[in-house]
């Protein structure tokens, strides 16, 4: 029985090690919001709000219904709308049985809009954060909250996550955890320890949100994210705990997706890249659905197929570098060591076997 429990904890490991990397994301282009009736005035508003709310998760950017450029956008969101209709909230949130609108929007006119204004783009292949919550009591006492007893909690940040169309993941908080990080550890963002637990799960994305309550009933903290060996600090506050956990998760996600996202070129670029280790027809489709898939590549060109290597001419319109980033977030692609960005000629293996 010993070992079934050691192989079932190893087996969860490897799930989540498996799905450390990049993940593609979906539905980024509806949104249901509350409304407070039916009436024609509340639907309008619903969709100007569901508008800003496509915007902020294709932008990666919550300040991004702001913009100046925006403004005639949102003013037109109906013209925007492919699909409406009237749904309940799910019991169990703060808007527990209230009606709500659910939209989906014109997902290429969307983009057009956003690449004619070069505003930002967040790519939909993003990084999963790996996220610790850690909570102070009244006496002082620094504990994660865990999966059993921060239900709740867990559920408020679900949403929110959700809400910015943010990957994530939890650590197990097993023995072997807790070796590598203390809730003391975590409190006092060390960030060398962090990292080490990261490691377990092979995450260079990490966020730490600590907590509490004063006595005056008002909730205070911070959160510290790690990303690509650079991290970002920032206080948080909140009326309650929801409100500590949005603004907590707002910004974590805008810095981590400024790092990330692209602004549009008035002209586009072209890069070459040459990629060992296409064994089959299924490695070379699945290279081919995955470099022509990603939001930043216009188009792709096979230049030539020998033996195992494809070369191929890839049209972008962001920076090189950023590209590279999207490849190398795939654990089917490792770019190889050469070339730097500025490089019109980069070097990749595709590791052959590997599924998504």
């Amino acid at each position: 029985m010993k070992k079934r429990f050691q192989s079932l904890g190893l087996l969860l490991v490897l799930l989540l090690i498996e799905h450390a990397f990049a993940v593609q994301v979906d539905d980024l282009y509806s949104a249901t919001v509350p409304v407070a009736d039916f009436g024609d005035a509340e639907r309008d508003r619903a969709l100007r709000r569901g508008l800003g709310q496509v915007l902020i998760k294709k932008t990666g950017d919550s300040a991004i219904v702001d913009y100046p450029a925006v403004a005639p956008l949102l003013a037109g969101a109906a013209s925007y709308v492919v699909e409406f209709g009237y749904t309940e909230l799910p019991a169990g949130k703060d808007e527990k049985g209230a009606p709500a609108v659910t939209a989906r929007y014109a997902r290429a006119e969307i983009d057009r809009f956003l690449r004619r204004n070069q505003l930002p783009i967040w790519p939909a292949s993003r990084p999963r954060l790996l996220v610790w919550l850690v909570h102070e009591t009244g006496d002082g006492d620094r504990t994660f909250a865990d999966h059993e007893t921060g239900a709740d909690v867990y559920e408020l940040l679900e949403r929110h996550f959700e809400r910015r169309a943010a990957p994530y993941r939890l650590p197990l908080l097993d023995l072997e955890d807790s070796l590598l990080l203390s809730p003391d550890q975590a409190w006092r963002f060390e960030t060398e320890a962090i990292t080490a637990a990261a490691g377990r799960y092979r995450s260079d994305a990490w966020l730490v949100i600590r907590y509490y309550r004063t006595s005056s009933g008002q909730w205070r903290g911070a959160w510290l994210l790690g990303h690509d060996s650079r991290t970002e600090l920032e206080g948080a506050t909140g009326a309650s705990l929801d409100g500590l956990l949005a603004r907590s998760v707002d910004g974590a996600v805008d810095a981590l997706a400024a790092t990330l996202a692209y602004r549009p070129r008035a002209t586009a670029d072209t890069l070459t890249l040459s990629i060992d280790g296409i064994a089959s027809y299924r490695d070379f489709d699945g290279l081919m659905s995955f470099v022509a898939g990603l939001t930043m590549v216009q188009d792709v060109q096979v230049e030539r197929v020998s033996g195992g290597n494809v070369r191929l001419i890839v049209t972008v319109e962001g920076e090189r570098e950023l590209l590279l980033d999207n490849l190398a977030a795939d654990d089917r692609l490792v770019v190889l060591a050469g070339a730097g960005p500025e490089s019109p000629l980069q070097r990749l293996k595709w590791l052959a076997g590997k599924e998504q």
